[in-house]
């Protein structure tokens, strides 16, 4: 006897699967460190590193937007992932996938500009 299988909670199981963003670009701009970001299949936000301010606009997954001081905001390489939260109770801001290498180059960043 075969079994029909109803469509509507495979797509809502799949809802849950979109793509973690990635760090596809890494430039200087304005005096700030902006990293791009898309998915597999499209551009979906931005992060803004900032001497006073960290912003950053996602679209995918996640999603979110935030313009906070830089000092509130917490960054760490996790399992493959820049992971964001907030410095005075640990609230995560948003994660996307980067290398260690690019990273590196911005905590090399954060180090170098002026805090003010």
């Amino acid at each position: 006897m075969k079994r029909k299988l109803s469509f509507i909670p495979v797509l809502i199981a799949l809802s849950g699967c979109a793509p973690t963003p990635r760090i596809v670009r890494i430039q200087a701009q304005n005096d700030d460190l902006v990293l791009n970001l898309a998915t597999e299949t499209h551009p979906c936000g931005t992060i803004s590193l900032g001497a006073e301010r960290i912003s950053y606009i996602i679209a995918c997954t996640q999603g979110g937007k935030a313009n906070l001081p830089r000092h509130s905001v917490r960054l760490n390489w996790q399992a493959g992932e820049l992971a964001a939260t907030r410095a005075d109770n640990g609230i995560p801001l948003f994660r996307v996938r980067c290398n260690r290498t690019q990273f590196d180059q911005i905590k090399a960043w954060q180090h170098a500009a002026p805090k003010q």
